[in-house]
C-alpha cells in the first residue's frame, strides 16, 4: 500500500461516517476501524490497517512541518475538509508505539440554537454586552457545537467584531452582521495566551478562547470580562461548582482571595452540558446545568462559599437564570425526551431524584426505569447472541465476495 491508497482508504472511512450521521472515526492499528453512532461504537468489517497504513493516512493529510511537530509532540490536532460535503476535527496520537487517529465529525452549517433544542435563555447569553461565560462539560458532550450556535446568533443579530481563538478551528463562521475573524494555534498564533494578549489591539466585541488550560489564559480572560468585552470559553468540568473549583485550582492558595472577588465580579454564567439518548432512540438530547452569576451566587463565591452553590441553585428558577441537571433532566423527562432509565443514569443524585419524581405524582416512572433496566440486561444477553450469530453470517459471506461499503474494501456492521 502506497500513500495515496492510504489516503483514499482513509477518504472513504471519514465520508462513510459522514453519510451515516456518525460522530467519530476511531483508527487505530491491526484494528477494525470503528465509527461512533449515538454515542455508540459499530465497526466496519474487512478492513484492518496495520501501523505502517495508519502512519500513511497520517502522512498523507499532514504538511512536512505538521508531521515533524507530531513526532516531536506525539499528538497533533488539525481539520480534515471536504469543501462542501463534510469537516471533521482530526487527533492524531501515539498508542502502543504506532499512531491512531480520532475524526470528530463537525457539521459544515452553522447550527442554530433552536435546532439544538437549547433554551431561549442562551440567546439572552449571547447579547450580554460584556463578562465571562463559561461552557463547560465532559469530552464529546457538544460544547463547541452549543457554543457555536451562540457565536452565530451574535453574528447574525450584532454589528460587532468577534475575534476566536481555537485549536483548532472547528465551525468556520462567514461574517454576517458581525465580522468574524478566526485564529487556529498553531496556524495563526502561537498560543491561547499569545493571541488574547495581541486581541487587546485589534479591537474585539466579543472574544471566544476554544478552551482555557492555564491560570494565564484564565487571568486574561477574566480581565477582558472586566474591561469591557463578552469573553465566552469552554473549560473540562461536569458541574457548575466544580468549574469554579477548577479555576481555583489553576491559581496558588495565596492569591485565592483576590481570584475570588475577581471572578465574582467579571463572571456572568457557567453553563455546563451532558448528552443524553432521546427516548426515541434516535439522536442525543442535550442537558444543561445553568449558573447565572445572581447576587446571592456573587456572594457565595466572593466568600469562597463554593459548597452552598448547590443548595442555592436547587432552590433557584430559571426565571433568574439558574437551573441544576436535576431539575433541567426532570423537564426533558416531562416532555418525554428522556426516559427515566435514562434520566436515573445522568442526575447527579439519583435518590434525591426519584424523591422529586414523587413529589411531582411520577411514582410509576421509578418502576418503569427499574423494569426496563431488567428487561435491557435479558436484551444485553440476547443481542450478544444475535451478534455472535451475524458475525458468523459476514465471516461467510466476506468468503464469497468483498464488502462494498467501502468500494471492495469492508462492510459496515451494527457492533
Amino acid at each position: 500500500m502506497d500513500i495515496q491508497q492510504a489516503e483514499a482508504i482513509l477518504d472513504k472511512l471519514a465520508l462513510l461516517m459522514n453519510d451515516k450521521n456518525g460522530s467519530d472515526l476511531i483508527i487505530t492499528s491491526d484494528n477494525h476501524p470503528g465509527i461512533k453512532l449515538n454515542g455508540k461504537v459499530q465497526y466496519v468489517e474487512g478492513i484492518k490497517p496495520n501501523a505502517e497504513a495508519v502512519d500513511m493516512m497520517v502522512r498523507a493529510k499532514l504538511s512536512d512541518a505538521m508531521y515533524r511537530q507530531f513526532n516531536e509532540d506525539l499528538e497533533i490536532n488539525f481539520m480534515i475538509d471536504y469543501p462542501g460535503r463534510a469537516q471533521f476535527r482530526t487527533n492524531v496520537f501515539k498508542q502502543k508505539d504506532t499512531v491512531g487517529m480520532v475524526l470528530r465529525r463537525i457539521p459544515i452549517e452553522i447550527p442554530t440554537i433552536e435546532s439544538l433544542n437549547l433554551p431561549d435563555y442562551l440567546k439572552d447569553l449571547a447579547s450580554l454586552k460584556r463578562g465571562l461565560v463559561l461552557f463547560t462539560g465532559g469530552t464529546g458532550v457538544g460544547k463547541s457545537t452549543s457554543l457555536a450556535s451562540m457565536i452565530g446568533y451574535r453574528n447574525r443579530n450584532f454589528s460587532d467584531h468577534i475575534i476566536t481563538v481555537e485549536d483548532p478551528i472547528e465551525f468556520v463562521h462567514q461574517s454576517k452582521k458581525s465580522i468574524v475573524c478566526q485564529r487556529e494555534i498553531g496556524i495563526d498564533t502561537h498560543s491561547y495566551a499569545r493571541a488574547m494578549k495581541s486581541a487587546l489591539r485589534q479591537a474585539p466585541d466579543v472574544l471566544l478562547v476554544g478552551e482555557i488550560r492555564d491560570m494565564e489564559v484564565m487571568e486574561q480572560a477574566m480581565t477582558f470580562a472586566e474591561t469591557g468585552h463578552l469573553v465566552f470559553a469552554t473549560l473540562h468540568a461536569t458541574s457548575a461548582k466544580l468549574t469554579l473549583e477548577r479555576i481555583i485550582n489553576l491559581f496558588p492558595f495565596e492569591r485565592r482571595e483576590k481570584l475570588l472577588h475577581d471572578l465574582s465580579e467579571s463572571l456572568n454564567a457557567v453553563v455546563c452540558q451532558r448528552l443524553m439518548h432521546h427516548a426515541s432512540g434516535s439522536g442525543r438530547v442535550a442537558a444543561l446545568e445553568i449558573m447565572t452569576n445572581t447576587p446571592h451566587i456573587q456572594m457565595l463565591i466572593s466568600e469562597g462559599k463554593l459548597s452552598a452553590i448547590e443548595e442555592a441553585m436547587d432552590r433557584a428558577s430559571m426565571r433568574e437564570g439558574v437551573i441544576n441537571f436535576d431539575n433541567y433532566i426532570l423537564d426533558l423527562l416531562k416532555a418525554e425526551k428522556v426516559t427515566a432509565e435514562e434520566a436515573l443514569l445522568y442526575v447527579d443524585s439519583a435518590n434525591n431524584f426519584k424523591q422529586k419524581l414523587r413529589e411531582h405524582g411520577m411514582n410509576h416512572l421509578i418502576d418503569d426505569a427499574a423494569n426496563s433496566a431488567s428487561t435491557q440486561s435479558w436484551s444485553l444477553e440476547k443481542s450478544a447472541e444475535e451478534i455472535r450469530e451475524e458475525a458468523r453470517r459476514q465471516e461467510e459471506a466476506e468468503k464469497a465476495q468483498e464488502g462494498d461499503a467501502l468500494g471492495g474494501m469492508g462492510t459496515f456492521v451494527r457492533e
